[in-house]
């Protein structure tokens, strides 16, 4: 996340955050990068945990719904959607 977004929202690098979207949320731990595009969050990883269930940190199938896809692959779009960011306190 960008730091003046972060700073918006009363974080700052590290902190566990919450993101939400249309399938719930996840609590992420939060790192800036002032070589993103404020108002953009990215969420690096795979769909779902993979080999590693026992994860704690949310990943990208916690906050997208798995039915709405891309046109054109037919996988779970995670790209554009319209998340929101804000401190767990």
């Amino acid at each position: 996340v960008h730091p003046q977004t972060a700073a918006r929202r009363g974080l700052e690098d590290g902190d566990e955050a919450r993101l939400t979207g249309p399938a719930g949320e996840a609590r992420v731990k939060l790192a800036l990068d002032e070589g993103l595009p404020a108002e953009v969050v990215v969420l690096p990883g795979a769909w779902g945990r993979g080999p590693h269930p026992e994860a704690t940190a949310g990943d990208v199938s916690d906050i997208v719904e798995p039915t709405h896809r891309d046109r054109y692959t037919g996988s779970p779009a995670v790209v554009g959607v319209s998340v929101g960011l804000g401190p767990t306190r």
